[in-house]
Formats: structure tokens, sequence, C-alpha cells
């Protein structure tokens, strides 16, 4: 309006007084610039303002659906397969690891174990850049330990927070952050009612109005869950029978059919009523099928053991639950009775030694055979035969001349139990060595 006033008696000077009429255009000018230069600015800033916040809603959003990734993941597997290392730079969320790479300082300043498995990990730690439209975005992941006062022991659950960096303006400007994390339980315990969500930036911003698609996952789309092989789960044991073990440490041949390769098996001894006790990332074999060996710990105590497993891909369709049986035995048998030459012949360089020994008493439950044991002229001991039954006949090599030879007998069960040693007899090094 004033600008307008000025305009008019600037008109009627013209008109009156000619001898002032340059200084006044002059004014008059000089005030239009200013009122141009002021829309224009105040538009820079409505755009510059416009952009700031887009940035941030991508930040956000990006936080967000990071967040909801670590919520999907196994929670045996909910660790960085990256190790975070401190940063001596003040600006970069590394700046919060430990010296020795152990802890991280979570919002509220308290330090917490970080946890990290360069092998079955789930996270990423550093994903740089993330781009979203014209801007790049870097975005640091970190897995903790919780120790909770109101829960006996330690380690009660874990949190993951999500740390993301950007600069604004676009393109340009100072770099800002936004930090957000959540708590992720075993089922086991009850988390805090509220979700920690930690964000101090560097200056405030409007409310999010846009955010960006989310990356896809592995195998986006999927709604399989994946089947089992033939057989899904297979323990072979450790001893002479199959099915049969004398440690509690078995390896499982585990087989899976999903189209996604991105297939991990999950292992329990209580048919999950508890979370997984081990997990492992299957090998991609020919298509469709995977596969994996896995040691797993059985539970304690002589018996049928039953090993569930259920495989998990990577949009996190869960199959239905297999399993297998294995027996653990861990009871030693008795030694044999004992052990006697019965007869010993020769002929021309040979000579044929017929011995036989007492049962196995008590006869152990799983028992399987015994094993004959020889020793020639001083010798390693070397098992040479394994009769079902309590005689054996043996064809010792060499000349009868020159070799000594001595026996002894073990009983042995089918998880791989062996008794202890029977008596020694022995066949000298002479010229009638019989």
């Amino acid at each position: 309006m004033l600008f307008w006033r000025r305009i008019v008696a600037l008109r009627r000077r013209l008109a009156g007084d000619s001898g002032t009429s340059f200084v006044e255009l002059s004014i008059a000018m000089g005030v239009l610039s200013v009122a141009v230069l002021g829309v224009v600015g105040t538009m820079g800033l409505g755009m510059s303002l416009t952009g700031a916040s887009r940035q941030r809603s991508s930040a956000s959003a990006i936080a967000v659906e990071r967040l909801e990734r670590s919520r999907n993941a196994p929670y045996d597997r909910l660790a960085t397969y990256e190790q975070p290392t401190h940063s001596g730079d003040a600006t970069s969320p590394d700046y919060k690891v430990s010296t020795d790479n152990t802890q991280y300082q979570v919002t509220g300043g308290t330090n917490e174990p970080l946890i990290v498995d360069t092998v079955n990990g789930a996270l990423k730690h550093l994903d740089d850049p993330t781009t979203v439209g014209n801007t790049q975005f870097s975005v640091y992941q970190y897995v903790t330990w919780v120790d909770d006062p109101q829960i006996p022991g330690t380690q009660d659950y874990k949190r993951v927070t999500v740390v993301v960096i950007w600069k604004y303006p676009v393109h340009t400007g100072t770099s800002h952050t936004i930090t957000q994390s959540t708590f992720v339980s075993p089922g086991s315990v009850t988390l805090p009612n509220a979700t920690p969500t930690a964000g101090p930036t560097s200056s405030p911003s409007p409310t999010p109005t846009a955010a960006p698609t989310p990356t896809p996952g592995p195998c986006e789309g999927d709604h399989t869950a994946p089947s089992g092989g033939s057989p899904a789960i297979f323990a072979p044991g450790t001893g002479d029978g199959t099915g049969f073990t004398n440690s509690r440490t078995v390896t499982v041949q585990l087989k899976a059919i999903d189209s996604c390769t991105s297939v991990v098996a999950e292992l329990s001894s209580d048919n999950f009523a508890t979370p997984p006790s081990t997990t492992t990332t299957l090998t991609p074999g020919t298509p469709p099928a995977l596969s994996g060996s896995p040691s797993f710990q059985v539970a304690a105590g002589d018996g049928a053991k039953t090993i569930y497993v259920r495989f998990r891909d990577g949009a996190n369709n869960v199959s239905s639950v297999y399993s297998t049986t294995i027996t653990l035995d861990t009871v030693v048998p008795a030694a044999p009775g004992t052990l006697a030459k019965s007869s010993c012949n020769i002929s021309s360089s040979t000579r044929t030694i017929n011995m036989s020994w007492g049962a196995s008493t008590p006869r152990d439950t799983n028992f399987s055979a015994y094993r004959v044991y020889q020793q020639l002229n001083g010798g390693a001991w070397i098992a040479i035969a394994t009769p079902s039954g309590t005689t054996y006949n043996d064809n010792p090599p060499g000349t009868r001349k020159q070799d000594a030879v001595q026996y002894k007998v073990r009983a042995y069960d089918k998880a791989g139990n062996e008794s202890g040693d029977s008596n020694v007899i022995s066949s000298a090094a002479q010229k009638n060595p019989c």
C-alpha cells in the first residue's frame, strides 16, 4: 500500500513540478527492488523448508522400515554381521562405540554390549549410501543386549538402534541425524510398555509429509513356506548303529525345498516351546533344494531324544515342524570275560590261533559286538575283527619263527561305547610259536 501511495504522489509531482521528478523516480524504483527481493527470498525459504521436510520424512521412513525388518528376523539371528568399530569423529554414530568395540552408548548414555554374529547375523551395520530421490542417506544399525533391572539375570532381551544421517537443504548443508530404536524379546520376557525412540536433531522440522518406497527384502512377494526334503531332518549319530550316539552333540542332516534361497533352519529339543536353541543358514543346491549340517546338542540323560526343525525363508514364511529321534547312550559295556587260547595249529610257515572269551556281563542294553585287537612284535594294537559271538580264529602274518603276536578283546555297543580290555594272550616268537 505504501508503495502505491508513493507512485501516485510521484505522478502528481511530475504533473506539477518537473524539477524533482528524477529523484523521486529513483526512490520509487529502489522501493520496488526491495519488494521484489523480499518475494524471491520468501519463495526460496519456502522451497528450502519443503526440501528439508521431505528429507526428514524420508529418513524417518527408512528408520521405521529397518526396525520392521529387524522384528521379522529370527531372534537368534538378531545381530549385525559386520563389526561396528569406534570412530574418533564425534559426528559419526560409531563415535558411541566403545574403544574396544564391544559396547554401544544408547540414548540416555547407557553402554550396552554389542551383539555381532559374522556368520548368521541378519542385519548389516552400515548402508552407505542409501538413495531416496536426490538425497543420499547413511544408515547405521546396532544390536545390543538389554539388562533390565526388573528381570533377574542379565542379557534379558535385545535392542535394535537405527541411525540415519543426511544433509539438507538438498545436496548441501549441515549433516542431520534421526535415531530410532526398538526392543525385541524371545517371547519369554515382557518388554517395557514404551518402545524407545530417540531423536534429538540439530534443528526442528515440520511434520513429515512424504515417505520413500521401502527397499524390497529377499524373496519379495513370496508367500509360500519352505517344505522339507526327503527326509527333512536326519541324525545319523556317532555310534556303530544308525540313530545312536554316545555324545550329546550330534551332526544333523537337513534338507528343504523353497524357491527363495535365503532359508534358515531353526532346531529345537522341545518342539519350540522355548526359542530355537540352534539356527543355521541352509546352502543352496540344485534349485529349489537346500541343505545344511549343523551341530545340535540334545537334552541330557540317556534315552530317546527327539529333534525338531522348521524352516523360515527370507520373506518370513515358516514351514511345518519336522522331527527325528536319536538314542543317547553314554553307558560303557562291561569288559569281556577271560580270554583263552583254545588251540594253536602250525602248517608250513603259517599258524592258526583259535581263541575264546567269556561274554560281556551284564549285557549292555544296546550291545553290538566284540572287537578283537592284535599286536604284532610289540607294535600298535589294531582291531582285526568284530565277531558277534565269543570265539575267533586268526592266522597271524609273517613266519612262525620271527613274529610274536598278542590278542585282547573289547565289547562295544550301537552308540559307539567300548568296554575296557580283556586279559592278553600271547603267541611267542620261537621255534614252536604256539
